[in-house]
């Protein structure tokens, strides 16, 4: 009896357990992951003395940068950034200060105008203006 196995030859396959290996392998991964979600002791605030916040947003002053340089804040005309200070010294600096420049004017005119706001611990800055377009290489 040649033709039929013995029970030596038998082996079980690899195949089937591998398999079975990567299912419980993916079946695990694809379980939530739970985090420990701690609870820490803390003290919310009461309502003693607590600052009233503003009902409304402060004013927006606009500085308008114009070719030249030109500044223009409200009437006042400057032809320099620091020309400004006292204005914007005596406006303060709670104001949202927004800059609107257009597309001539340079970037340089534009830094002094956001230094002298800085100096003067204004931090509430908005620039503004249209955009410049792009030139191509022939100039137009």
């Amino acid at each position: 009896m040649k033709g039929l196995p013995t029970p030596q030859d038998e082996r079980p396959g690899l195949t089937p357990l591998v398999d079975i290996a990567f299912l419980i392998l993916i079946f695990f991964m694809a379980l939530p992951v739970k985090r420990l979600d701690g609870k820490l002791a803390m003290h919310l605030p009461t309502t003693y003395g607590q600052i009233p916040l503003p009902a409304e947003p402060p004013p927006k002053v606009t500085i308008r940068v114009r070719e030249g340089p030109l500044y223009l804040l409200g009437q006042h005309r400057a032809n320099r950034a620091w020309d400004l200070a006292p204005l914007i010294r005596k406006l303060g600096p709670q104001n949202i200060y927004e800059i609107d420049a257009t597309p001539q004017v340079d970037y340089a005119s534009v830094v002094s105008l956001v230094d002298l706001l800085a100096a003067e611990q204004c931090l509430r800055v908005q620039v503004t203006g249209a955009r410049r377009e792009k030139r191509t290489k022939d100039g137009s």
